[in-house]
């Protein structure tokens, strides 16, 4: 000890060995000593934090919020609150027509004229009447509306004729056409009998969701038929004028 201090030489500095009791008597009166520079405890890896006797850590403050019973701070309410509820599947971009067990097209009609009956070697005119094209219905636990749009019918006309249209026919008055004549859709009978008549509508499905439509790959069928058809032959007759 020199001058009232303790000098080591000869030692290793980060590990040194003080033995014995250091008393320095301060006056009552006397200020606090004020030590100033900073604390380095070798290998222990501290260095001066800028702690006072009362001040808070800035990364404390910013990990944990006093006044909330949160241990993690207003932030992460704030986080869960704005979030993606999780578990909630989006609404996916492919949909199939398997897809569409909730949701058929609406019952279709065959109309006819003449109405219920046929003349033979003269046409015959047929054509479909849908629903509604659009139905409400839930699909992937969302509310949608999916439209049918028919594509094309095929015609069984019952004398073991078929065909394939494009179009689901009209009237003839809606045609523009005079009776008896023909159309895409007509038949002409050519032996007597009674017929019945099977149309098959193909329809393909668009699925319209949150302003967004999907087409839906494959199509659906649906099958309309007719009451049994009486066909009659249409003759003159000459008779006397009286």
């Amino acid at each position: 000890m020199v001058g009232g201090k303790f000098v080591c030489t000869g030692a290793d500095l980060d590990s040194v060995n003080i033995s014995g009791n250091w008393q320095e008597e301060v006056p009552a009166d006397s200020p606090e000593p004020d030590y100033g520079g900073s604390f380095d405890g070798g290998d222990s890896g501290y260095e001066d934090s800028g702690y006072g006797d009362s001040s808070t850590s800035t990364g404390a403050a910013d990990s944990t919020d006093a006044s909330s019973s949160n241990p993690l701070g207003s932030n992460l309410s704030v986080g869960l609150a704005t979030g993606t509820a999780s578990g909630t599947p989006s609404f996916p971009t492919t949909v199939t027509v398997t897809d569409l067990t909730r949701a058929q097209p609406n019952s279709a009609r065959i109309h006819m004229e003449p109405d219920g009956w046929a003349l033979l070697n003269s046409p015959t005119n047929f054509w479909i009447e849908t629903g509604a094209p659009r139905v409400q219905t839930t699909l992937f636990n969302t509310p949608v509306t999916v439209e049918f749009v028919p594509t094309r019918v095929q015609w069984d006309y019952g004398d073991g004729t078929t065909t394939t249209t494009e179009t689901l026919g009209a009237s003839w008055s809606d045609l523009n056409q005079q009776p008896h004549t023909v159309t895409q859709t007509s038949h002409t009978y050519t032996t007597g009998g009674t017929y019945t008549v099977h149309a098959t509508i193909h329809y393909r499905a668009v699925v319209h969701v949150n302003g967004t439509s999907i087409n839906v790959s494959g199509t659906i069928q649906q099958t309309a038929t007719t009451a049994p058809i009486a066909t009659y032959r249409f003759s003159t007759v000459l008779t006397p004028n009286p």
